[in-house]
């Protein structure tokens, strides 16, 4: 679940950041890998592929899409949960993307959780980050 948070985080960044050159546009194809702690891309764990209307479906590390598993939908600058129809499940927590590549969790009302995970989008990779803000570690990698 974690991984999945920071996965739709990136994604949602990288939607919201595409007119700023330090990021890239996630669009139909785009995909994200999970990243080990030197920022390789690990293919043996599952990745997410970002397909028409900002919906997001985990792939397996052999090519499969998963769509039985937890889906997003990406709209604006936030991500959501979603159903396997890919409609918007307002019940859960979003998660927005601020235009400087920062992204924070929402509750089912709105309000930011400074108190939980954040991220931070640079050069196409997602790095968790600190209660400060800073980068501390690689997370995740976005490929087109």
């Amino acid at each position: 679940m974690k991984c999945v948070v920071t996965l739709l985080m990136c994604v949602t960044a990288l939607s919201v950041a595409a007119e700023e050159p330090k990021t890239l546009p996630v669009t139909n194809g785009t995909r994200i890998y999970q990243a080990g702690p030197s920022g390789q891309i690990r293919y043996d764990k599952p990745s997410w592929l970002v397909k028409d209307n900002g919906r997001m479906i985990e792939v397996s590390p052999y090519g499969r899409e998963e769509s039985h598993k937890q889906q997003y939908v990406i709209k604006d600058n936030r991500v959501y949960h979603a159903d396997a129809v890919g409609n918007i499940k307002h019940n859960k927590p979003s998660w927005t993307v601020g235009k400087d590549g920062h992204v924070m969790q929402n509750d089912v009302l709105g309000n930011p959780q400074y108190h939980k995970p954040q991220y931070i989008i640079e050069d196409a990779k997602v790095y968790a980050a600190g209660v400060t803000g800073q980068a501390k570690r690689p997370a995740f990698a976005i490929k087109k």
